[in-house]
């Protein structure tokens, strides 16, 4: 009876032992950065690094993110029509990766969760603690300001909540003149969260009218205070801004066509805006007060101020 009663304990204690190194490798081994289905978080799975070197864990790095997780609740950070075309250090040591121009293509919440998962994925490799991501031989940039290099600690986020990553960019607002019959060019600073897009950014600065003393001297905000954004999207050169109903009350003093050109003239600024359309509550309108509300507008040049 004794003899069976230790090699029961014996069995126990090989199982505890087995349990015990399996959980030490589930915390402390090399993980993989996904997103979530809704394309809103960071998750990761564990992954055993087969290279010896710097070089070719890079290299064998460059196709595991490409694979799909075990995980259903996960999908691949990095959309299959991008591609890595290879890697460099830079003068400083950090990881250069270069993608092909099909990066582009991922833009807003999306394009900061997927540098995010890279960044944290390849910052793990030892030796490497910044990643800059180069289209081609361009530096990566967005609008007229360039990302430059990245650590795993500049994108806040415990994994399973929301990744946040603040970016900084110059942008033109048009706002109305003094009379409201014009629009006059006001450049600003700003720095967002890289999980909202800038043309949400520069739609809530519109709202917010001019907030400097030497503008609201000169300047006229041309949307209704109480204007809400309720979704701004982008596709193929075209900016879809859903605003509530809120909107289709005018700013006593300013014409229509100030209001309306005021949004379009400033979203077009952005390189990857050729045109833009509304919608109030999902819907389409026929008419803004006289204007044919329910079209595709382009940049008005000739309402800018000194451009008539």
């Amino acid at each position: 009876m004794k003899k069976t009663y230790w090699i029961f304990v014996l069995c126990f204690l090989v199982l505890f032992s087995g349990c015990r190194k399996k959980e030490q490798e589930t915390d402390t081994g090399f993980k993989i950065y996904y997103i979530d289905q809704d394309e809103t978080k960071l998750m990761s799975e564990n992954y055993t690094l087969q290279g010896k070197d710097m070089n070719s864990q890079i290299n064998e790095l460059m196709v595991a993110v490409k694979k799909q997780p075990t995980n259903p609740d996960m999908r691949l950070a990095i959309p299959e029509a991008v591609t890595f075309i290879g890697h460099n250090f830079g003068e400083a040591g950090q990881l250069q990766l270069i993608f092909d121009e099909d990066y582009n293509t991922v833009t807003g919440v999306q394009e900061v969760l997927m540098r995010a998962s890279i960044v944290k994925t390849f910052t793990q490799i030892e030796g490497v603690k910044e990643v800059e991501f180069f289209i081609n031989r361009f530096p990566l940039s967005k609008g007229d300001v360039l990302i430059g290099r990245m650590r795993a600690d500049d994108f806040i986020d415990t994994v399973g909540e929301m990744t946040t990553y603040s970016q900084n960019a110059v942008i033109s607002i048009y706002f109305s003149n003094s009379t409201g019959d014009a629009l006059v060019e006001s450049q600003r600073q700003v720095e967002y969260s890289g999980n909202v897009t800038l043309e949400q950014v520069i739609i809530e600065q519109l709202i917010d009218g001019p907030t400097e003393k030497k503008e609201e001297a000169v300047l006229r905000g041309t949307l209704p205070s109480d204007t809400i954004l309720n979704k701004v999207t982008k596709k193929d050169g075209i900016c879809s801004v859903d605003f509530n109903e809120a909107f289709l009350n005018p700013v006593e003093g300013i014409s229509p066509e100030v209001t309306i050109y005021s949004i379009v003239n400033t979203l077009v600024e952005q390189p990857t805006v050729d045109k833009v359309q509304f919608t109030i509550n999902g819907k389409n309108v026929e008419s803004y007060k006289s204007i044919p509300f329910d079209k595709v507008f382009e940049r008005n040049l000739n309402i800018i101020e000194g451009e008539k």
